[in-house]
């Protein structure tokens, strides 16, 4: 803590019954260091939560604009549910862990990896079910001249 009185250690809050028990991750530890030596200051746990979400919308975005422009330059058929589970598998399952961003995944209980699995589902469908509407949007569509007669 860098001393401040309204400075709260970063950390993630489990609710366990009557007591509050706080963790700190592998993230939140990273984050923290990154921040300090940006901003030569500890973030508060709000800032890194808020940081968190924009990396991780920020990441969904870009990994969908470029599964937009690789759908539409493959003859092969996309699917949401395949580009769902490919990133629940690659990112959440594997890169995450690998890079300390997240525990490990043995220690996610089942309904955690099922609840992530299923986000990610979604994921993919509504990106694919987008991309189809704005390629339908921006193809050229056919001229209906008028016949003279």
């Amino acid at each position: 803590m860098d001393g401040h009185p309204n400075r709260r250690r970063a950390s993630t809050t489990l609710e366990t019954g009557k007591s509050e028990m706080r963790i700190r991750t592998p993230m939140s530890s990273r984050a923290q260091t990154l921040f300090t030596a940006v901003l030569n200051r500890s973030a508060t746990a709000r800032e890194l939560s808020m940081a968190a979400a924009v990396i991780h919308f920020g990441f969904g975005a870009t990994v969908g604009a470029i599964y937009g422009v690789v759908a539409d330059k493959t003859d092969r058929r996309t699917s949401g549910p395949e580009l769902g589970t490919t990133l629940w598998l690659a990112a959440d399952e594997i890169a995450m862990p690998l890079l300390g961003l997240s525990q490990s995944t043995l220690r996610r209980p089942l309904e955690m990896h099922l609840q992530s699995f299923v986000a990610h589902l979604v994921y993919g469908v509504v990106t694919e079910r987008v991309r189809r509407i704005v390629r339908s949007q921006t193809l050229p569509q056919p001229c209906h001249m008028a016949t003279v007669a």
